[in-house]
């Protein structure tokens, strides 16, 4: 902060002071794990190899965090703070892992003081919040959902004592609870048990309103069963604390429009539609490539033009990609009686949906690469004429 003009002394800065001296040789171990968490970054490796990198540096940085505190405790350095108190007697490092990982149970001699150095580790880990939320993202799309689950607590642990009762808690008790729940099968009632309630109350925490407030948040995030069990978690969490009221919240009654909107697919209801048509022959699968309609995107945009609906300029009959190997694939099905139109394209080099530009037209789909070095431009001709307001995007590495 010096280098801004200022130097901060709150309790918080002189706390991380005294264990991190200038000089000392725990400054420069989290400077050096610091630094390789920006090196993981900046590599842009992807998957499983950026995970591996992602979970070597959160682990060295809890590593030192227990490390560090354990031995300023010892050292007699760590000062007591207006909310931390210091413990009677430090717990080593080792022996606090155990604990908090459950492999052992703290003695009624340790329950406080564990209790209070656990509290001042999470608020050291305050300091490198981003290194553990990176590793919780670079899971994604991995199918490791225990492993991102433990990623995101970490990261509430240090988020709980650094900005409590923040939106950003309760976002990321949010992903918490998503992935313990997709790792055990929506079992919201034992093995997402204690993610669930952490979510409830994180959302009370923020916004208040118990219940029906993460429900609305929650809506598109979370299946119909586990909104449900959440409104009955929530009421075992009043009877067990009288207190926890919903902050004079009052849901507002739902108003039914005059023309019910048609509902449209979900991710995944998409993709299990999808993987109904890999396994079943009977489907008609089209490409841009095979089908014999290729030929027609500039008639079928003369006979729109006429009609005063004006598609895209008509292709050059280059296929779905000017080049670097791009591809289309477009399939269509049938669903609760309206045809859908799917459409998979595959854009090598790519690193982003910030990196294309997606257009649709009522006959034509169009992605155009925003790189100057991948210059793709894929055009598909829809099999059938489609709403493009009704058209979704979703990114996939």
């Amino acid at each position: 902060l010096e280098a801004y003009g200022f130097r901060c002394s709150c309790e918080r800065c002189v706390l991380e002071e005294a264990i991190y001296p200038e000089g000392g040789a725990r400054r420069e171990e989290l400077r050096k794990i610091l630094e390789q968490a920006a090196g993981a970054v900046a590599s842009r490796t992807e998957g499983a190899q950026l995970a591996e990198q992602m979970e070597a540096v959160a682990t060295a940085a809890d590593i030192l965090m227990d490390r560090a505190l354990a031995a300023a405790l010892q050292e007699g350095v760590v000062p007591s703070t207006s909310i931390y108190q210091v413990p009677s007697v430090a717990l080593s490092a080792q022996r606090m892992a155990m604990i908090r990982g459950g492999f052992e149970r703290a003695s009624d001699e340790e329950v406080f003081d564990f209790q209070r150095q656990d509290a001042l580790q999470a608020l050291l880990l305050g300091s490198v919040a981003n290194v553990l939320r990176g590793y919780a993202l670079s899971l994604r799309g991995l199918n490791r959902y225990v492993e991102a689950a433990g990623a995101w607590q970490r990261a509430l642990d240090a988020l709980d004592q650094v900005i409590p009762g923040s939106e950003l808690g309760a976002i990321v008790a949010n992903d918490m609870l998503s992935n313990k729940l997709l790792a055990f099968h929506l079992d919201h009632k034992q093995a997402a048990k204690k993610e669930m309630r952490s979510a409830l109350l994180r959302s009370h925490w923020a916004y208040s309103g118990g219940a029906e407030t993460w429900r609305h948040f929650s809506d598109k995030l979370f299946a119909p069963s586990v909104l449900d069990g959440g409104i009955a978690a929530w009421k075992t969490l009043q009877a067990e604390d009288p207190k926890l009221d919903t902050g004079g919240y009052q849901a507002l009654p739902e108003t039914v429009p005059a023309v019910p909107a048609k509902e449209k697919p979900g991710f995944e209801d998409l993709l299990r539609k999808r993987a109904a048509q890999r396994g079943k022959k009977s489907h008609e699968m089209r490409t841009p490539e095979t089908t014999s309609d290729v030929a027609k995107p500039a008639q079928r945009t003369e006979n729109q033009k006429s009609q005063g609906k004006e598609a895209f300029p008509p292709s050059d009959g280059t296929g779905p990609s000017a080049g670097g190997g791009a591809s289309c694939e477009v399939t269509t099905a049938v669903e609760d009686g309206v045809e859908q139109v799917t459409c998979v394209v595959n854009l090598p080099g790519l690193s982003s949906a910030t990196e294309a530009n997606l257009e649709v037209s009522e006959s034509e789909l169009r992605v155009t690469s925003l790189r100057a070095d991948m210059p793709h431009v894929v055009c598909a001709t829809l099999p059938l004429c489609v709403d493009p307001n009704s058209s979704r995007a979703r990114w996939s590495k």
